[in-house]
Order: C-alpha cells, then sequence, then structure tokens
C-alpha cells in the first residue's frame, strides 16, 4: 500500500492511497476489473484485452512503446557464434504472423535494432531482414549446418503470447532443417538463466528507458553492458561508442549512430523480432492515465472523474 505525499511539489495527489494486489490468475484479474473489485489490472493476454474492448464500466488502453521482444541468441555458444546462423535466424522468424497470431495486432514487426518509436532508430527501409526463408536456408549452408541442428527454445510462461509466437517459431524453423524443442519456464527461472547467459536460444522482453542512440546502442550491445545477455562482442561497436560519447550536435549524432545501428542489424547479435505494445485496462472513471518509457504510469497525475 502506497500513501500519497502531501507535500509533493506538484501539489498533494488527488488519490490517497494505492493498494497493489498480487492476484495470480488474469481471469480473476479480469473479473475483478469488470465489477469494479480493482480499478487497474495489469499483465492481461491479447484475447483478454480484445474481450473486454467495449465491457460496461471498462477501458483498454493500448499503444506503441518502447518495448522489444528478443530472439535472444548467446553468440559465445554454437551455432549462434556464427553470425550466418544468425542472420539465418533472423530471415526464418514469421514476425508478421506472430503480431496477428499470438498478439491479435498488439504488436508491430520490429525492423530496427534499438526501438523503432525513438527519432535516432533507422527507417524500416534500412532494415536488412524479411521472412525469407529461402535465404535463411542458404545462409545456413554457408555457414557449414546444411542438414539444421537441433536447439531448445527457452520462454516465460507467465507471457501468455510467447507460447503461440514460440509454437511459430518452432514451424518456421523446422522448414530450414532446424529441430526446436520449446522450454517453457516460469519467469524466475528464466530470468535467473537469461542473465547468468545460460540460454542459447530465448525468447526475452526488455527495453532502453531513454530514447539516446547511445544508451540504446550501449545498454544492449556494449561488450561490458549488464544488459548484453547476447554476449554479443563487436570492439568496432564498442570503439564506436567509445569515440562517439562527445558528439552533441544532433544531426551528426544521428548519422554516426545510425551507422553503428547498421554494423549491429548486419551482426545480427539477436533476432530483432517484434515490438508488443504496451497495454492495460482500467476502469473509465480513471482520468489522467500516462505512459512513460519505463513502462511505468506517473500515478500523482491519475484521478478518479466526480
Amino acid at each position: 500500500m502506497l500513501e500519497a505525499n502531501p507535500n509533493y511539489h506538484m501539489g498533494e495527489p488527488a488519490i490517497k492511497t494505492l493498494i497493489y494486489k498480487v492476484i495470480p490468475e488474469s481471469s480473476s484479474r479480469v473479473a475483478m476489473l469488470k465489477d469494479g473489485t480493482i480499478d487497474v489490472a495489469y499483465a492481461l493476454s491479447p484475447s483478454e484485452l480484445t474481450a473486454l474492448k467495449g465491457a460496461p464500466g471498462v477501458k483498454v488502453i493500448q499503444l506503441r512503446s518502447n518495448e522489444a521482444c528478443w530472439g535472444l541468441l548467446n553468440n559465445t555458444i554454437p551455432p549462434f557464434d556464427n553470425k550466418l546462423v544468425r542472420q539465418a535466424f533472423n530471415y526464418a522468424i514469421p514476425k508478421a504472423e506472430i503480431c496477428e497470431t499470438a498478439y491479435l495486432g498488439m504488436a508491430d514487426p520490429w525492423q530496427a535494432c534499438i526501438p523503432s518509436i525513438y527519432p535516432d532508430s533507422t527507417p524500416p527501409e534500412e532494415f536488412p531482414y524479411s521472412y525469407d526463408l529461402d535465404k535463411a536456408k542458404e545462409l545456413l549452408v554457408e555457414a557449414g549446418y546444411p542438414d539444421g541442428f537441433e536447439v531448445d527454445l527457452a520462454y516465460d510462461t507467465g507471457i501468455k503470447a510467447y507460447e503461440v509466437a514460440a509454437t511459430l517459431i518452432k514451424t518456421s524453423l523446422a522448414e530450414i532443417g532446424v529441430n526446436v524443442t520449446l522450454r517453457g519456464m516460469p519467469t524466475g527461472t528464466i530470468t535467473t538463466k537469461v542473465q547468468a547467459g545460460e540460454m542459447p536460444f530465448a525468447l526475452w522482453t526488455d527495453q532502453p528507458m531513454m530514447g539516446d542512440p547511445m544508451y540504446s546502442i550501449t545498454l544492449t550491445y556494449y561488450s561490458t553492458s549488464f544488459i548484453n545477455y547476447e554476449k554479443y562482442l563487436n570492439p568496432e561497436v564498442d570503439r564506436l561508442v567509445d569515440e562517439g560519447v562527445g558528439i552533441l550536435d544532433p544531426e551528426k549524432r544521428y548519422e554516426y549512430y545510425a551507422a553503428v545501428q547498421r554494423i549491429i542489424m548486419d551482426d545480427a547479435p539477436i533476432i530483432f523480432a517484434w515490438e508488443p505494445h504496451y497495454t492495460v485496462a482500467i476502469r473509465d472513471n480513471i482520468k489522467g492515465w500516462n505512459w512513460n518509457t519505463m513502462q511505468d504510469t506517473k500515478f500523482e497525475l491519475v484521478y478518479f472523474a466526480q
């Protein structure tokens, strides 16, 4: 439970008390939101959100965000230590189908290496990968895997869309000879394993909370970053990041870091998969709901309609 600070510099918040409840079953959160027992329901599935649209007393908020789903490929573990294999996987993931089938349109194919809503992201026309199984197969042959290989794909069972997405990925990769075994894991287990660098292939969602290109690139792709879960190492990228820190002119900064992004996209350290929308369901008498790049809400701006 959180209490409003009466001495807050913007004035005392309209809502005096916030109570966070852990309600494990999303179906229970839906029912409690509909009957007014709770005012906000987080982490609902796309199908639950779709069913809530138009429900009396409920409002569904959906917008593009800075969040992205990676196909996390451990660059130190064969076969993902081979750039050609990583490129092949980027050609072999049916991102558009996943966005429509697993997310019911509440996600977009990711066509960049930093969040596409950030102004210094490279434009979609520069993205080098499309869904092309023939190209993916050709790259696997060139990489020395003409008969494919076997690999586990780990995903968080707490994210309902992941199960459908993982199944679509498994089916698509089978077309290029890659036999995928799906490994659903609880949130805590997969988080620990991913952050320890133990997973060769996993679905992972993350985001840089600042729109600056140097920050976004450093957080995800700089070799010593603690968020570099894919264990990507390109000394040229590290050097360019180090040397570009002092470029303050916006136009020069954009051009400089656009060039770095092109190197990263060619290296394909991860699968640049899809960008889930920010979604939440709230009671329709709530006003001032807001979103920021930390996937958070400033509750001091939220109030109930009179």
